[in-house]
């Protein structure tokens, strides 16, 4: 899939969005990243030559940027090893019920300390969990 770049996502605006059933809130978070992006305020480049604090940090000051979204975007989109969005429900409920063998979700602030032992590789072991996970779960459907 092609994902389109900033400047046309800034470009078409929030009429442009209106067929993706976004909540106001994200298709406006959304519009201001894209328009942060497009105006040069932030660039791939600068966020990769920051720290993983300094990327959290620059990216949440943008209204509607939260914890997880910052966190994800070092993951997912600047593939750092050492990203662990631990506020993610995903995370805090199937990884915490499924794999780590509790009775109910952990908090997000268990599964920070849990994942503190994993530090320089939390990315690449929340990779693995969740491969161990779909595992798991086909072996109980089949």
């Amino acid at each position: 899939f092609s994902f389109p770049r900033p400047e046309r996502i800034a470009r078409v605006g929030a009429r442009g969005l209106a067929g993706f059933r976004l909540s106001r809130a994200k298709r406006d978070t959304l519009m201001r990243l894209a328009r942060a992006f497009a105006q040069g305020t932030l660039s791939e480049d600068g966020l990769t030559r920051l720290s993983d604090q300094e990327v959290v940090e620059r990216l949440t000051r943008i209204r509607g940027v939260g914890l997880w979204t910052a966190e994800v975007a070092l993951l997912r989109g600047l593939g750092r090893p050492d990203a662990f969005p631990a506020g993610d429900l995903s995370i805090v409920k199937n990884l915490a019920v499924g794999l780590l063998g509790r009775q109910a979700p952990a908090t997000e602030r268990e599964m920070r300390e849990l994942s503190e032992s994993w530090r320089p590789h939390r990315s690449l072991v929340l990779i693995y969990l969740y491969a161990a996970l779909g595992e798991a779960k086909a072996r109980v459907e089949a």
